[in-house]
């Protein structure tokens, strides 16, 4: 089953993870290689912003 390819970029680091991790796996001599630096810093970058608070709500004043 083949994945197609994002059509748009995606813009939360969670999408961006996702979209990383959809791609097609490695050959099997690579899979001990560590994996390329986008999807470790996408990887990271989805964990701090899921523990990042929401900012509160801005009050019209």
């Amino acid at each position: 089953m083949q994945h197609a390819a994002p059509q748009t970029r995606a813009t939360t680091p969670r999408a961006r993870l996702f979209a990383l991790l959809a791609q097609p796996c490695r050959a099997p001599a690579d899979r001990d290689a560590p994996p390329p630096p986008e999807v470790a810093q996408a990887f990271l970058a989805a964990a701090l912003a899921s523990l990042t608070p929401p900012a509160p709500p801005s009050r019209g004043r």
